[in-house]
Formats: C-alpha cells, structure tokens, sequence
C-alpha cells in the first residue's frame, strides 16, 4: 500500500473539497408552512421565506450527517450550545442553497450521486461493504435516500459555485508577488511516518498504548483492535504526513515525540487514537519553478471562493431568515465558514475512521 494510499479521513480536505463541504454540510429538511407576519410556529428552529424547519427536523437532518460524515454534538454544555445554533444555520443557508440552485436550472442525476456513494461506501467501509454500511445507518436512524440526498444536494452547490464564481486569471507577476509573499508556507514541511490505531473508547486507547510500550507488536493489535478498516491490514500504516494534514489533537499528539515513540490517547472524529512515529522526514523550502503551476490553481481557487463567499452573503442577507432564540447563531447573515462540527472526517468520497 502506498503512502497516498494510507492517507484517511484524519487527513485534511483538500481546498476544493472543503469549500463544498463548509458551505453545503446540511440541508433540504421537510419545512412547514408558516405565515411570516405570524411570528415562528412552536417547536420551529428557523423559517426562511414561508417554510420553517422544527426541531425534529433539524435533530434528524444532523443525524443524517453522523451517518455519513461522524459528526457528533459535543459534550461540553457552552459548545453544545454553539453547534446547535451552527447547526441551524448550515441548514438554513443550505436550504437556500437548494432554492438558488433549482433557480439556475442545476440537476444532478440519481446515476452520479450513486457512484459518488458507492465510492463512500468501497472506502469508509472496506471491510463490511454495503452491508455495514446499512447497519450504520440504521444506528444513526437515517436511510439511504437521505444520505444521496445529501449528496446531491454537495454536487449540485458545487456547480452553483462555478457558475457564480466565473473565471479566476492569475497573472505571472500576481503570481510571483504572492509566491514571495508565502515561500516559507509553501515549502514542503515537516512530515513523519505514522502507524495508527484507532477505537472506540479512550480506556481501549490507553490499555493499548501500555500494550505497545511494554513491547507488543504493533501490526498484531491494530489487526486485532483497529476499527479503521483502511488500514487495519497494513498494521495501521499512515504513511508520510505533515501536521496540517491531521486532525488537532491527533496532529498535537503524533507530532510531539520523536522518533521511535508512542503518541496518544488522541480523540478523534471517529474515536480514540493511538500511534507510533516511526520516521520523521525534515521539511524542504519551495523552489518557485517547482510549486508555479500548483500555487496558480491554489490562487485561483482562493479568488473563487472569496468571490462565492462575497455572492452567497447578499443572498443570505436578502433571504431574511429568522431564528428562535436558542437557534440564533452569532452572525446569522455571514456565509458559514466552516463546518458545523469542525470535525467532519470525509468527503464526498472520502476513506474510512479516525
């Protein structure tokens, strides 16, 4: 397996991917038909235009995306509180999202959001296929429909971003100027060869980590005990990863020891994490003809997005949506920017638990 390969949903979005998925995370619940003039019906959490959204329907829609994307409510009370508002919101914007995008006579077919989906299910569940993945919908209380649902509903904004952003040029100089301006972040940065195992609770985790200082192999337990299907077989191999590639607190966590040792227990979006750093590979600073034609495309998808941003603003502003009060996020006109629990572990396609 190669070290593309290895590299999991504890590694990042790529730009391009996590645009589409900070905007379009959650969307298109049932609404209710509301009369504005009348205040918001009880038990609503949102209406935009004459449909308002209940709480049941919002609790659900997020239950879909713990299906699919491991989102999961926090704990902590104050937090809670910040991702149910965030919640609303991202299904608010998304709703409207949905309205914009019939508008521009945007249709995806059933065909492609199903090959999007039987790409989900090949990675995220390797070992299982469809068939653990019905069983984990039905945990999670939501179904196949929704699920494509929500795919589509990921493709279709994507599109709607296109068109709206229109075409980005970068000149030679702009490109230069910025290359200047960004060198040292541009280098190839540190990077380290990880093994990874990955359950469900944090004593697991810890049992494990004693198991592997007191000299157990490696590859055995995580064949054993990983429940990340992806690389379960490889011996919990992740290959070469930069820090930004990770997930916070099992980026903190792998990065802190050097060479040979043991990091964790680390939470992650699908569990506890525990590892070995078995290579730390230096960084390297970038050579402007070797980094051009990728950081034009970085720059131009920048430009898009500042574009898609500045676009979705005003038609959120002219949508007027209106919140209950516990729903009411902090600054309900600006465009979401980021997902609703900052943690979300895949893409459309993406691979299998961290």
């Amino acid at each position: 397996m190669t070290d593309s390969e290895q590299k999991t949903p504890v590694v990042r979005h790529r730009v391009a991917v996590a645009i589409v998925v900070t905007i379009t995370l959650v969307a298109g619940v049932l609404a209710l038909v509301w009369q504005p003039w009348a205040g918001l019906p009880e038990g609503a959490a949102f209406a935009i235009g004459d449909r308002a959204v209940s709480e049941d329907e919002l609790d659900e829609r997020v239950e879909t995306l713990r299906a699919l994307y491991g989102v999961e409510p926090p704990e902590d009370p104050a937090k809670l509180d910040a991702f149910r508002r965030d919640s609303a919101k991202s299904v608010a914007v998304s709703m409207l999202l949905d309205q914009l995008a019939s508008e521009q006579r945007i249709a995806i077919s059933e065909k492609q959001a199903r090959d999007v989906l039987d790409r989900f299910i090949a990675n995220r569940y390797a070992d299982g296929g469809r068939q653990a993945f019905v069983k984990a919908l039905g945990e999670a209380g939501t179904s196949e429909p929704q699920v494509l649902a929500e795919i589509r509903r990921q493709l279709a904004v994507g599109r709607l971003m296109d068109k709206t952003s229109g075409d980005v040029s970068i000149s030679d100089a702009e490109l230069r100027a910025e290359f200047d301006k960004r060198k040292n972040e541009l280098g190839t940065p540190e990077r380290r060869k990880l093994r990874n195992i990955v359950v469900k609770t944090k004593a697991e985790a810890r049992a494990l980590f004693d198991a592997l200082r007191s000299g157990a192999s490696f590859a055995t337990l995580a064949a054993k005990h990983s429940i990340d299907g992806s690389t379960r077989k490889s011996g919990g191999k992740l290959g070469a990863l930069s820090e930004g590639e990770l997930q916070g607190p099992v980026a903190t966590a792998a990065f802190a020891p050097s060479e040979g040792e043991l990091y964790g227990p680390a939470k992650g979006s699908y569990g506890w994490n525990v590892g070995r750093v078995d290579a730390i590979l230096p960084g390297q600073p970038a050579k402007f003809a070797e980094v051009a034609d990728q950081f034009r495309e970085t720059l131009r998808t920048e430009r898009a997005f500042q574009r898609w941003r500045s676009w979705l603003g005003k038609q959120i502003r002219d949508a007027d949506i209106l919140y209950a009060d516990k729903y009411r996020p902090a600054d309900p006109d600006a465009p979401p920017s980021s997902d609703i629990a900052g943690a979300v572990g895949t893409s459309q396609a993406g691979t299998g638990p961290r």
